[in-house]
């Protein structure tokens, strides 16, 4: 059985990827101010996919006051800063 996988070709050379699990493995969070932008949206698709969002933050708002970031979920950048920062 083959797996499922892909080649990235670029100015470094070529890199191989494995599709399996590959987007749990790549997903990033969201900001939130971003995906409340989105579910405001004009366009439908936007509004649709995100309006959940608009509802999450109304219901922190109403459980009184912040709503606490699940600060286990850290882009890939704020990683990458922690680490660098750790390093010096």
């Amino acid at each position: 059985k083959a797996e499922a996988h892909f080649d990235i070709h670029h100015y470094a050379g070529t890199v191989s990827y494995t599709a399996t699990s590959w987007l749990e493995k790549n997903k990033d969070p969201i900001n939130n101010t971003v995906a409340t932008l989105f579910a405001k949206s004009k366009n439908s698709l936007l509004s649709i996919l995100f309006a959940d969002a608009v509802e999450e933050e109304g219901a922190g708002s109403k459980a009184g006051g912040k709503k606490k970031g699940g600060g286990s979920m850290q882009t890939i950048s704020a990683t990458h800063r922690e680490q660098l920062n750790k390093l010096m």
